[in-house]
Formats: structure tokens, sequence, C-alpha cells
């Protein structure tokens, strides 16, 4: 016999249904009973979702999930999107109709041919919608080759047309996403996935901010360099070179996150902390990290860049750039540590000193002549202090 749904699905949707009529799914007796993990995992992602407190009352994000014929973290993505223009509702829907299922594209970096037809960089779910979109302009014999799943075409095609209806969507045409339209996307889809965030470490692979576990991101994600994620777990196995089995524990569907985003959609979940300001090369100002502090974690957002001429802002760019030049110095000292024992140190206070002398009331590199920003670049090198003819000399092993 085939295992029972309730085993085998998640039940976030029917505990919210369950506690809407005040019953909680822990005391009902199931002819198949669900695990106390699986019931412990669905009320914790409707808290996270915001439909339900910490105590089993349903709130009001909790109600309106209930009028929508789709999961919970799609019925919240949906609820997210009502303060969004029409447009921006049916392409979600689509999206999420695409994603039910189970993706018009082939995971994995075999099957490439369909990226052509997007340029998302910041979320597969958008990407998959570009190319269903492209799908007119492409031959079905040529599905197989490019790695767009046939028989999902139809079925997504199906449940687009159920939710347009459902949700009294019907007269609105699907366009491309335009570059207005990707924030409201993003952020819409971000919200159903709250209980799926995931940090990128150094390596790559990917870290659930929860709970911890680790998984890797999939070879086919759109999804450049980002820093925090949302996703879809997921376990495929791939046959080995022994013969046997290997099973990857995969992250797929990835959209990349704002931090900024999460106070506003789980002010339950996550607090604002003050920015940690630093000197960012990149731009060659001052700028300002949003934090996010989600229990005893923190997570990094975007920088900003602080640009208003003050003194506060002068006296902060000759600290925060003279920290900066310095960690550099200190760079180069130990690269040439590796060959040489005894390698002059800068002291912090020094450099300050002689970006202080050299910044002349300045907030940002940009307010310099030409001469003046590579002054200010040659102090986060050895060479201004030691001397060019000792720093090569240290550069040659021993």
């Amino acid at each position: 016999y085939a295992t029972p749904e309730i085993m085998r699905k998640h039940i976030d949707r029917l505990a919210l249904r369950l506690a809407n009529v005040g019953i909680d799914i822990e005391v009902l007796d199931f002819y198949h009973d669900p695990s106390k993990k699986a019931i412990q995992r669905a009320k914790r992602t409707l808290v996270a979702l915001g439909a339900m407190t910490s105590k089993g009352e349903v709130t009001n994000i909790g109600r309106q999930m209930e009028q929508f014929p789709v999961e919970s973290s799609y019925a919240r993505m949906l609820i997210e999107a009502t303060q969004y223009p029409k447009e921006i509702q049916t392409k979600l829907a689509a999206i999420i109709a695409i994603q039910e299922v189970g993706g018009i594209i082939k995971g994995g970096t075999k099957y490439t041919g369909w990226r052509k037809y997007t340029r998302q960089t910041r979320s597969d779910l958008l990407a998959q919608y570009d190319v269903y979109l492209a799908l007119p302009n492409i031959l079905p014999d040529d599905y197989e080759e490019m790695g767009i799943i046939s028989k999902n075409v139809g079925k997504a095609k199906e449940v687009i047309e159920r939710l347009d209806r459902d949700l009294s969507l019907d007269d609105t045409q699907l366009l491309a996403i335009t570059a207005s339209d990707e924030e409201a996307l993003q952020r819409s889809i971000i919200s159903g996935q709250i209980d799926q965030l995931w940090s990128v470490t150094e390596s790559g692979d990917v870290e659930h901010i929860f709970t911890g576990q680790q998984r890797e991101l999939s070879g086919s994600t759109v999804v450049r360099n980002p820093k925090l994620v949302a996703g879809t777990p997921f376990d495929l196995q791939v046959p080995t070179r022994s013969g046997g089995l290997e099973t990857l524990h995969l992250l797929q569907g990835v959209t990349a996150v704002n931090t900024d985003w999460l106070i506003e959609l789980a002010p339950q979940l996550f607090a604002n902390r003050r920015g940690r300001l630093f000197y960012d090369p990149r731009i060659g100002s001052l700028a300002e990290r949003q934090q996010v502090r989600f229990g005893k974690r923190v997570l990094e957002g975007a920088s900003i860049p602080r640009l208003e001429d003050t003194s506060e802002n002068r006296k902060l760019f000759v600290k925060e750039y003279a920290r900066w030049a310095y960690e550099q110095l200190e760079r180069q000292r130990r690269q040439l540590e590796r060959f040489h024992t005894r390698v002059p140190s800068i002291a912090l206070r020094h450099v300050e000193q002689e970006v202080a002398i050299r910044a002349n009331g300045i907030v940002s590199l940009d307010q310099l002549s030409s001469d003046g920003k590579r002054t200010m670049i040659a102090l986060s090198k050895l060479e201004t202090y030691l001397g060019d003819s000792f720093v090569h000399h240290l550069g040659k092993p021993r």
C-alpha cells in the first residue's frame, strides 16, 4: 500500500486549518498519526511565516492564508503580493504554479540550454518564469536537450489557469519581468520561505540559520555570489565511479535575500541592529552595513554609502580608512613572513597620522585629485613605509 498522504506531505496547512477553528492538531487522533517531529516542524513553519504565535494562536496573516488553495508557504507569498499591482500578483501566481509541479527545468550542470532565455542572477524561481514565457519560441523536440521538463510544462499551464481563476486574475496577461518588478517578486517569495533561510559559507556551501544543517548549492542555480538565500532542500542520488550511489544534499530553487526585508517580513523572529560602519574600498567612502539580529546570531546585509560631509564623518573617515589600510599592511607582512622571520610592522597609530595628513577633511576618495587619490591608496602598501628596495628584497625567498 502507498504511504498515507498525511505521513508523506507537509502538514502545516492542515495544522493551520484546524487552529483556525480552535483545534490543536496534537490533540486529534488520526487513522495514521503524523509523527511528533512532523507536527513540531509544521508549527515552527507557521510561527516563522507569521501565521501563528508561539502559543498557537492564529494571527491575521494566518486567517488570510486560509483563503488561498495552496501550500502555506505559497499562501504567505500571495498575501505579501496583495500590496502590489495585479500584474505582480499574476506573475507570482505563475511562479508558484511552476514550483507546485516541481519546476520546468532540470537541475545539474549537464543541461544549460535554457539559460539563454533568462538574465536573472537573483532568483531561480524568476529564471524559470522567464523560461516559461519563452516556451512558444522553443520547439518541443528541443526540450530534452535544453533541460526543459516537457511533462511539467503542461502541468504548469493547468495550475496557472486554475490559480488565475481562484484568485480572480483571469483578465491579466502574463508579461515579462521588468527591473521594477524584481524586488516585489523576490520580497514576496522570501516572505513564504522565512523558515528556509540559508547563509552561504566561504567554501560555497550553505548552512540553515535555524538548525545549522549544511548543504550544497545546486550547480544549476543562476544566483551569483549571495550571502544569504532562501531555497528548497533536495536530495539527489548520483552514480559513483565505483559503481555505487552517492546522495548529494542540495539546495535548489534559490532566491537571494536582502536582510533588510527580514525585519518587516518576520518581526517576530528578527530585530534591527545598528549597522557596522567601515571603509568600503569598492566605493572609496564610508559605508554602513545593515545588520539583523536573530537570537544570538547576526546577519549582515548590503552596505549603504555614508557621504554626508560632516565633521563626525570626516573624523570617522580617517579612523576607518586607517583601519582598512592597516589590515592591508598586515596581510602583506604576513605573506612576506612566510619567507622571512623578521618583517617590520607598521603601527596603526602611525597609519592614522599619515591618513589624517593626506585626507584633508574628506569623506570620500572621489573628493581628491588623481594624485591625491594615488597617495592615499599608497598608504595601504608596505613600500610606502619601508621603501621599495627593502620590500623587494624581502619578497625574494631565502
